[in-house]
Order: structure tokens, then sequence, then C-alpha cells
């Protein structure tokens, strides 16, 4: 397992309002509807403390939490163009952590 970052209560509520329980973090998209632009790929930290560490540089304060994805750091996710943290490279199943 490793580990994004996201908004507790939307996260929360989205997955208590899915059939199956279960929300997923988005990984790479190329560029279409949704994202003209294309998206790089949600958030994916190696530890806790790592996603942790981007809570506070950026979005502290603001009702962020850390969660589990299931996915593999060497073959789920590339470095970010833009910061130390890595991003997701395809769609990843979200974990609450306890």
């Amino acid at each position: 397992m490793i580990y994004t970052i996201g908004h507790t209560k939307n996260y929360l509520d989205a997955i208590a309002n899915s059939l199956d329980g279960k929300i997923q973090k988005l990984g790479r998209c190329e560029p279409g509807d949704r994202f003209p632009d294309g998206y790089e790929g949600g958030y994916a930290f190696r530890s806790i403390a790592d996603a942790q560490k981007r809570i506070d540089e950026v979005y502290s304060g603001q009702g962020f939490g850390v969660f589990g994805i299931e996915a593999d750091w060497e073959k789920d996710t590339v470095p970010a163009q833009d910061g130390w943290w890595h991003n997701l490279v395809k769609n990843a199943d979200i974990v609450v952590l306890e």
C-alpha cells in the first residue's frame, strides 16, 4: 500500500454513498472532455509521513487527511513534474486508514 491525500469529509461521504463502499484515486488521463489539458494523476506518497508533509505544506487547516491507496510505488507511480511527490499512472482504490 502507498498513500494519498484528500478532503476527509468529501472522501468519507463518497465512500459511504458508493454502491460497493469503494472509490478510486484518479490516475493519469490524456487530454479529453473532463481534462482538456490532461491530468498528471493524483498525489502518491511512499509513507504516511510524506503525505502529511504535503498536507502541512499546502492544505493545513482545510480538512485534508491521509488515505491509503491500493497501488505499487514502483509500477503505478511516476515522479511528479512539479514537486517532490509522485503521481498515479492508473486509477487505484482508496483505503480508509484506521
